[in-house]
């Protein structure tokens, strides 16, 4: 895990694939350097579904603040997936202050 840190600059480069597995090891094991990297695949609406809704769930275990502030604009998302995902992650979270996203939904 600690090359693994060292490394978060280089992951940027590595096919989706390679960051896509790379950010679920790191959400698992708390490795808050690849926050901002997770964060650019939550908010990238060109990124398949799948990839933000699991980017949603990593960033909402590694920074929620992140998270909470994008919430907004990932709850009126046109995808249903990533919709989901965000809904989930906030009453995890914090289910009280999830309340008014889930009776919007």
């Amino acid at each position: 895990i600690a090359r693994l840190q060292r490394n978060v600059a280089s992951l940027a480069a590595t096919p989706d694939s390679v960051r896509d597995a790379f950010f679920k090891v790191g959400a698992k094991y708390d490795m808050k350097e690849i926050a901002n990297l997770i964060g650019s695949i939550v908010s990238d609406a060109k990124a398949p579904a799948r990839r933000r809704a699991d980017a949603i769930v990593a960033l909402a275990s590694l920074n929620p603040d992140a998270l909470k502030k994008q919430a907004g604009s990932l709850l009126t998302d046109s995808s249903e997936m990533v919709r989901v995902a965000t809904l989930q992650s906030l009453v995890k979270m914090d289910p009280s202050a999830a309340v008014p996203a889930v009776e919007k939904a």
